[in-house]
């Protein structure tokens, strides 16, 4: 196999999001997922000032560690 070396892609969000929102649509779409969005970024913050580790989080909820991890 070839000696593959990582080679992280730059990314800017913000000038992705500025090309993205001149597309018809986008802004609809991106705006209806703001409640998801919010919701999933205040999981995340309580998973971390809990210091739970993403299997001892799955055992609590009775869920898979996938779930979590998603």
């Amino acid at each position: 196999m070839a000696d593959l070396k990582y080679k992280p892609v730059p990314h800017n969000h913000a000038e992705f999001l500025a090309a993205a929102r001149q597309r018809p649509g986008f802004n609809d779409a991106y705006d209806s997922l703001e409640l998801e969005y919010t919701v999933a970024s205040q999981m995340l913050k309580a998973h971390e000032n809990a210091g739970l580790t993403q299997d001892v989080a799955a055992a609590r909820m009775g869920t898979p560690k996938s779930s979590i991890s998603r």
